[in-house]
């Protein structure tokens, strides 16, 4: 049986990753999923990479990133996620201004 910390654990590493969604290269480097990060730059290879950084980045990124503490990884996360949110809103404004 799993500890209610491991449990929560599980479930964050269970979690599809928005910031593998809205900006796979830029998340695959900041989750150190450097052989991700190549595979997405390759254009017909790039979607299947997305797609599967989204379902199961965090977990590939905890088990091979060699982070220090779970603490350091999950704000990590975090922080790729938010930028992810804003490089979207400006790639959106920037789509609006040179539209309208």
């Amino acid at each position: 049986m799993l500890e209610p910390e491991q449990k929560l654990k599980a479930r964050y590493l269970r979690t599809p990753s928005l910031g593998a969604l809205f900006f796979t290269q830029g998340w695959a480097l900041g989750a150190r999923l450097y052989f991700w990060f190549i595979l997405s730059l390759i254009p017909a290879v790039g979607i299947a990479a997305l797609i599967l950084c989204v379902i199961f980045g965090r977990r590939w990124s905890w088990k091979f990133g060699s982070w220090s503490s779970w603490k350091e990884f999950q704000s990590r996360m975090r922080i790729l996620d938010v930028v992810a949110i804003f490089w979207i809103c400006f790639l959106m404004g920037l789509y609006l201004y040179f539209r309208f």
